[in-house]
């Protein structure tokens, strides 16, 4: 599948430009997970609490802890060991 179809595909996971649910496929949650990292600033600093604030802005479902695991796990955010501070890689 070429990246235009999976680009395609992460488009039945909006409604009204938020995510109503996290795919399965890893090329299609690595496109939303790309979609949400772009709501954060480089250069920036986050509390946890800022990072969930803006997921949740992004997602129509209530599992704002996996989707900031998955940014963290996916490298396209990082964070302190304490998790007191979030930024985008």
């Amino acid at each position: 599948m070429t990246d235009e179809k999976y680009i395609r595909r992460a488009e039945n996971f909006y409604d009204k430009g938020k995510l109503i649910s996290y795919p399965n496929k890893v090329p299609v949650r690595m496109i939303v997970l790309k979609r949400i990292a772009e709501k954060f600033e480089y250069g920036r600093k986050y509390t946890e609490k800022e990072v969930n604030r803006i997921i949740a802005e992004q997602i129509l479902f209530s599992d704002v802890a996996l989707i900031r695991r998955e940014l963290y796990q996916n490298r396209f955010i990082n964070r302190l060991p304490d998790c007191s501070e979030y930024w985008r890689e």
